[in-house]
């Protein structure tokens, strides 16, 4: 099901797209960061992507913009959004998140964003690279969490 507001999914597209755009250098640039060399003198890389949590964590609703927290990380991460050199709009009509997955294949990412029009949650994911290529979703109706 499509969102009932198209300027919402307009607007939500294009922080989605503007997001992917910004990703492609500083997540090339994360997984590539050297950690350390071995007692060869070979170079440890990172070797995954960056996980960035959702945010704003309170979904914006109907339109009406919420600021992004650039300073939330993961657990198991030291990096936020600011230290992966993400640019994220001031105020935003949805909320973003970068998911990270690794498989046999090797490690892939997704960007997520969601928002509510009308009273019901709205998700889309982007597949950005990796092989799991049916994680991607065009604006999909789900139900929200009480």
């Amino acid at each position: 099901m499509a969102l009932l507001n198209l300027t919402l999914k307009t607007n939500c597209n294009r922080i989605l797209s503007n997001l992917q755009t910004n990703l492609l250098d500083s997540q090339k640039d994360y997984k590539n960061t050297v950690l350390s060399t071995d007692a060869f003198g070979n170079q440890i890389k990172r070797n995954k992507y960056a996980q960035c949590i959702l945010t704003p964590a309170s979904i914006p609703e109907d339109g009406i913009k919420s600021a992004p927290n650039k300073t939330v990380k993961p657990t198991d991460q030291a990096e936020n959004w600011n230290d992966v050199g993400v640019t994220l709009p001031v105020t935003m009509d949805c909320s973003v998140a970068v998911d990270v997955y690794k498989n046999s294949q090797g490690w892939g990412y997704v960007i997520r964003g969601e928002t509510i029009s009308g009273g019901k949650k709205y998700i889309k994911v982007i597949h950005v690279t990796g092989n799991e290529t049916w994680r991607e979703q065009d604006w999909t109706e789900v139900k929200i969490d009480e």
